[in-house]
């Protein structure tokens, strides 16, 4: 079965000094789209972590978030950046003199400062903790996967029934369309005598025109293209890949044959059905939107 694209994954595992915990949610998007947020000075494991989820998910906007725990020893050492706060503090008593008014600088509003303070990590720790960060993001991704497996499992079940319900309406079409013949040739019969009253109607030119409006009717190709593409939905609905995109392609085909064929339709509960048809196929067309 297909994937959806909805899901939650998360994993926190604590090892040694370091406490980690990775949370992934995942919405529908046309593409691939991977935002990851890291805490500050840790920016460098995003590439990693859009590698690993990037290998198991093809589609969808995907919001990764590291979060690190009571991890003294792994932070290492915080340094202050002696000369920008100095820079700083000059500046706002330079500001309060020329403006005669109070700096109110104090020590806390100057540690506000971006890039004020710098987190030196041990490199003895920095590969310990890559590991650990690698393990928790790859047991998140397995939960956010199987709860994208289960999505896609219960909607493949329910574009199932969908699809059989649209198959049986279309051999249903195929029946009525041989009857338009019928009908086309006693609404013409009916249409001369109420013009022509009196007037012999010529049967063989009769036959003409209704070879000529049944020609046109004639929805045969469009029966066989609505039997291949319910087919191949099908196959697709049942496939263990990403499958969204050509089920998008499949239904707008599908759309198609069935606007072609209420335009010749002859007989009214041919008309009924294709309305019937219509509507399973924008239910289709709704779910199918969060398909992988």
């Amino acid at each position: 079965m297909a994937h959806s694209m909805t899901g939650i994954g998360e994993s926190r595992i604590t090892r040694e000094s370091f406490d980690v915990h990775v949370l992934i949610r995942s919405v529908n998007h046309r593409f691939l789209n991977i935002q990851v947020r890291t805490p500050h000075g840790f920016q460098r494991y995003e590439t990693i972590i859009r590698e690993i989820v990037s290998g198991r998910c093809h589609r969808g906007k995907i919001d990764v978030y590291l979060n690190l725990y009571e991890l003294p020893a792994a932070f290492g050492e915080v340094v202050l950046n002696r000369g920008l706060c100095r820079n700083y503090h000059r500046m706002a008593e330079d500001i309060a003199g020329m403006l005669g008014i109070p700096s109110g600088m104090t020590a806390a509003k100057l540690l506000s400062f971006n890039d004020m303070v710098t987190t030196v990590t041990p490199s003895s720790g920095d590969e310990a903790l890559t590991s650990l960060i690698e393990e928790t993001v790859y047991q998140a991704v397995d939960h956010l996967d199987r709860m994208r497996r289960d999505e896609g499992m219960r909607l493949g079940v329910e574009m199932q029934a969908r699809l059989v319900e649209i198959a049986g309406l279309v051999e249903q079409l195929a029946t009525d369309a041989m009857e338009q013949p019928v009908m086309i040739r006693d609404r013409l019969t009916h249409a001369l005598r109420s013009l022509a009253t009196g007037v012999e109607i010529d049967p063989a030119r009769l036959d003409q025109e209704v070879m000529m409006h049944a020609m046109r009717a004639d929805v045969t190709e469009e029966i066989t293209r609505l039997r291949v593409h319910c087919d191949r939905m099908a196959v697709l609905l049942a496939a263990e890949r990403p499958v969204g995109k050509e089920a998008e392609f499949l239904l707008q085909e599908l759309h198609r044959e069935i606007n072609t064929i209420g335009s010749k339709s002859a007989v009214s509960e041919m008309s009924r059905k294709v309305i019937a048809m219509k509507l399973e196929i924008e239910k289709l067309r709704e779910q199918v939107q969060n398909l992988e």
